[in-house]
């Protein structure tokens, strides 16, 4: 199954603002999707496709990672979405929640050399971004164990006991 990466960077010129960046394989190709977002919802947060010089002609020489690179699996819905569409709504969202969860970055390279080592990485299929996969589907199951069905007794001495189960007063 493919793999996308996605990215967060920030300097501080861009305010509240932070530059994400999902690069993900289709039809043999790469694509790289981006926006500057401030974390809302809305048409002003959308993701934009753009192209390897274009995205880092962008990328101030300040900007470094916030949280380490993440990778999510490219599911066949999200290639359709892609092919039909442009984009894939929902692989966005996948990689945007599976960023929550990834460590902060101590990483100092400038965030441009990271991204074309990323993109690098994308292009070839590399097995390393395995390491960056962060997709609760995938992650192994614990067994539950099953509970035994509970058991009735019936009582040998019915004499002066209830449907209820308990002792008339006789």
């Amino acid at each position: 199954m493919d793999i996308a990466v996605f990215t967060e960077s920030y300097e501080p010129t861009m305010g509240a603002k932070r530059r994400q960046v999902l690069i993900t394989p289709h039809d043999g190709n790469v694509r790289i999707y981006s926006r500057d977002t401030d974390g809302t919802k809305g048409p002003h947060n959308k993701w934009e496709e753009t192209d390897l010089d274009t995205i880092t002609g962008q990328i101030g020489t300040d900007e470094k990672l916030t949280r380490e690179p993440v990778a999510v699996y490219v599911t066949s819905a999200d290639e359709r979405a892609m092919t039909d569409k442009g984009y894939s709504p929902v692989l966005g969202t996948k990689a945007c929640q599976a960023h929550t969860k990834a460590g902060l970055s101590t990483d100092t390279t400038p965030f441009v050399d990271r991204l074309c080592e990323i993109y690098e990485a994308v292009s070839n299929h590399d097995d390393s971004l395995e390491s960056h996969v962060i997709d609760n589907r995938r992650m192994p199951g614990l067994p539950v164990p099953l509970a035994s069905a509970p058991t009735q007794t019936t009582p040998q001495h019915t004499e002066g006991i209830t449907t209820c189960g308990y002792q008339s007063a006789s």
